[in-house]
């Protein structure tokens, strides 16, 4: 009877051991959104794949280079441009560009003032009348990356 009583006794410690050890996956950490994001905006380096205005193709960013960079510890990064459109006011769209800053989902960027909605590597943003850029260039431009 000792014998059995010291079999379930070990059997008793054992089990607990074994459940105790058990992960129960609340460690695993956290994905930051907007890190994701902008770490795949960061693998942005070179001209869009399409460009439109209010749904209408517009071939001269054809040559523009975007170059994106990202910091995860402050959810903000760097846009810089070469080689945009030099017909009167297309500087303006993306200025020369400047730092942004991402929300906490990484759904919109902050640049220069705009919003800039992120969908995978295509930015849509509106040019509002009265910006300070030329009429030619109001509306809802889409960059496809």
């Amino acid at each position: 009877m000792k014998n059995i009583t010291q079999l379930l006794t070990a059997l008793v410690f054992g089990s607990l051991l074994i459940f105790t050890a058990c992960n129960k996956g609340g460690n695993d950490p956290e994905v930051d959104l907007a890190d994701e994001v902008g770490e795949k905006l960061a693998t942005i380096a070179g001209t869009p794949s399409s460009v439109t205005l209010d749904g209408e193709s517009r071939s001269e960013w054809s040559s523009t280079t975007f170059t994106f960079t990202y910091d995860k510890d402050t959810n903000t990064g760097t846009v810089a441009i070469a080689d945009a459109p030099t017909n009167d006011g297309a500087d303006a769209v993306w200025g020369t560009g400047g730092t942004y800053s991402l929300n906490t989902d990484g759904t919109t960027a902050t640049l220069n003032g705009t919003e800039i909605s992120i969908s995978n590597t295509t930015l849509t943003f509106d040019v509002a009348e009265g910006s300070g850029r030329a009429a030619v260039f109001y509306g809802t431009w889409v960059f496809g990356f």
